[in-house]
């Protein structure tokens, strides 16, 4: 009998060679003979690297000589039934849906059945925690199990005082994910490595932070929660892609847990209430320890989802508005008071070096120890502002004094018939100029 006849009677498809609950018994890890040898492990064509298609796991040639004996690797590479299978036959897909034939599927399988029972005291938790918006979170928490693989386009954000049960509300939710769920921490974003993130369904990121100043931080949590591929980088293996099937939750006690743009479409912000008092978690507790978890998967798996889908909007709360406010950069606060009239300083048009004296001195009137230099913050407010102000400059007509000008004209504004465009900036910089020096004085500085 071939080899691959006695690896077709050990098991039906050599690419399914263990369910999870086998693969982390210990009893046997690892393969007694070269015919579990050809089932488990499968060589990755072009690259130094083998893939253990039981543990899911990935090592050089080296590591994985050293764990056999001379005689049994060099049977092994001399078996003609041994895989090999290109890198991108390698994938993540809990679908099952885009798997190549004869690839290896890293996803083996949810690690907790369903089990119908009482959710009552999640759910009391989840209202607890966001109040009305808890359709939202339930159906956010759902979509991933009733369509495996799912990409949500939006996080969750949960912040506020310490106690509040936001750990506890996800802790089934850990449990239902097993192996494909993980806890991040600044650690894991400020690595170079991102194996963590590998094979990965739904992750905790607790006190994560993303200044408006760390933009490499930023930018790798856009890229965490909106783009359709990682590229896997683990220490000393090659660089490979794999589908992005990670579901965020964010939970911090601070008030201002990210930085959120103006326009900011991928978060969805909740401002937990204090602790409760009464015997809400230990009631949680018990029923997890009672199988909580199986029953809350029953739920979510049932639940009605109605509109939703992966790319359904955030809800515009409160507590996200209080976090986009806190992430303003000087010269956007500066220019959103200014186009809603709240600063002693009229809407009207006025030269780009105008302006920024006004912001100058409104900035060391509110504190701010360092800010923008002009261009920056010409640039800033050009894209904070969109079509509510206008930039343009305004050169004299030919034989004409004068020096070209730089004007910030807003909507709706510019020359009445028969006056040139310089001609109003002239007029419009010499009207500005009065109200530029009582709002000087207005903000305690003279100079």
């Amino acid at each position: 009998m071939t080899h691959a006849k006695r690896i077709a009677a050990l098991h039906p498809d050599p690419l399914e060679v263990a369910k999870p609950e086998a693969l982390v018994c210990g009893d046997r890890l690892l393969a007694q003979d070269i015919e579990e040898m050809l089932l488990r492990y499968v060589l990755v064509y072009g690259r130094d690297e083998v893939w253990d298609a039981w543990n899911m796991v990935p090592m050089r040639m080296a590591a994985f000589r050293l764990i056999y004996s001379r005689e049994m690797v060099r049977d092994w590479q001399a078996a003609h039934d041994r895989r090999v299978i290109p890198p991108e036959a390698i994938v993540f897909d809990p679908s099952g849906k885009e798997v190549p034939s004869g690839g290896l599927n890293q996803f083996t399988g949810w690690p907790l059945k369903p089990r119908q029972g009482d959710v009552s005291p999640f759910l009391e938790l989840i209202d607890h925690l966001v109040g009305l918006h808890s359709t939202h979170v339930l159906r956010w928490l759902a979509l991933p199990l009733q369509k495996p693989g799912s990409k949500l386009a939006t996080a969750l954000v949960l912040h506020g005082p310490q106690g509040s049960g936001k750990s506890l509300a996800f802790e089934p939710l850990r449990q239902i994910y097993g192996q494909y769920a993980t806890t991040i921490g600044q650690h894991q974003l400020d690595s170079k490595y991102n194996d963590w993130a590998s094979r990965k369904l739904f992750a905790l990121a607790e006190e994560v932070v993303a200044t408006g100043e760390a933009l490499h931080h930023k930018n790798a949590l856009k890229n965490l929660i909106t783009s359709d591929e990682l590229l896997i980088e683990s220490k000393f293996m090659a660089v490979r892609a794999e589908r992005n099937c990670l579901n965020l939750v964010f939970l911090s006690n601070e008030h201002r847990p990210l930085a959120l743009e103006a326009d900011d479409r991928r978060h969805a912000v909740f401002w937990t209430p204090p602790p409760r008092t009464d015997d809400l978690y230990n009631r949680v507790r018990r029923w997890l320890d009672q199988g909580g978890a199986r029953a809350l998967m029953s739920h979510l798996l049932s639940l009605d989802l109605g509109d939703f889908h992966a790319h359904t909007p955030p809800p515009m709360t409160t507590a996200k508005d209080d976090v986009q406010e806190l992430g303003l950069r000087p010269s956007e606060r500066f220019a959103r008071d200014w186009l809603a009239n709240d600063l002693d300083l009229p809407l009207w048009p006025c030269s780009t070096s105008q302006l920024y004296r006004a912001f100058t001195r409104w900035a060391r009137q509110q504190g701010e120890r360092s800010y923008a230099n002009q261009p920056v913050f010409t640039s800033a407010v050009a894209k904070y502002a969109g079509p509510r102000l206008v930039k343009a400059k305004t050169a004299p007509s030919h034989g004409q004094p004068g020096v070209p000008i730089m004007l910030w004209m807003p909507a709706g504004t510019g020359p009445l018939p028969g006056v040139t465009r310089h001609e109003f900036a002239r007029a419009s910089v010499d009207a500005f100029e009065p109200c530029l020096a009582r709002f000087a004085r207005t903000e305690g500085d003279l100079a």
